[in-house]
């Protein structure tokens, strides 16, 4: 039996991902094989297969816009405040403080991994065409500013006993009308981390 063409598998996932209504014992079937790195189908498929987007092709764009702005709403809930008022050597457990502190530790770790996340490959260091309206507006604190002036802000290489230089981990893309999709990914995961407070946030590293 010849393997499939590549040009070939395209074509069988067109055709599927075209009917009205997806057949998801075909495009799973398709799919153990390798979906195709191109343009759109790898995103289509897994969101498919998630049941991020349902079978019916009718309501995707309906259902995408509903899952976008829940998720702006998360960040609106979610996401840290500017400024608390209180003082943040209150003892009450209750305190908004206490939460900052919390989230503070966890944002580190994130913090630290996205940065690290291929800083080879340009894509995670471009900006992104859909940036959080609540960031490009100023209403929302972009996470990484948490951390900048207490550990990432900076990071010192040292030989020996003396000190040779300090280095800047500032991105280059830091404007107020763009947000870089290693932003993107920091947001998501800081989210997700503070819906899912009963799992503790761990990265899971291949460094092959």
């Amino acid at each position: 039996m010849t393997p499939t063409s590549y040009a070939q598998k395209v074509i069988n996932f067109d055709k599927v991902l075209s009917q009205e209504s997806v057949d998801l014992a075909e495009l799973k079937k398709l799919s153990f094989n390798g979906i195709p790195d191109s343009t759109h189908h790898r995103a289509l498929v897994w969101r498919i297969l998630l049941n991020y987007l349902p079978s019916d092709r009718t309501i995707w764009e309906k259902v995408l816009a509903d899952k976008r702005q829940e998720y702006w709403k998360f960040g609106d809930e979610l996401l840290p405040p500017h400024s608390c008022p209180l003082d943040p050597l209150n003892p009450d457990p209750s305190s908004p403080w206490e939460n900052y502190f919390k989230d503070n530790e966890v944002l580190l770790q994130i913090d630290k991994d996205v940065r690290r996340l291929y800083p080879s490959i340009h894509f995670f260091q471009s900006s992104t065409a859909n940036p959080h309206p609540g960031i490009i507006s100023g209403k929302i604190t972009r996470l990484h500013t948490r951390v900048n002036s207490c550990v990432t802000g900076s990071a010192v290489e040292s030989r020996g006993m003396g000190i040779k230089k300090v280095k800047s981990n500032k991105t280059e893309l830091e404007t107020n009308s763009s947000e870089a999709h290693w932003e993107v990914v920091e947001r998501i995961l800081f989210v997700y981390a503070k819906l899912n407070k009963g799992q503790r946030y761990s990265c899971k590293v291949n460094n092959d």
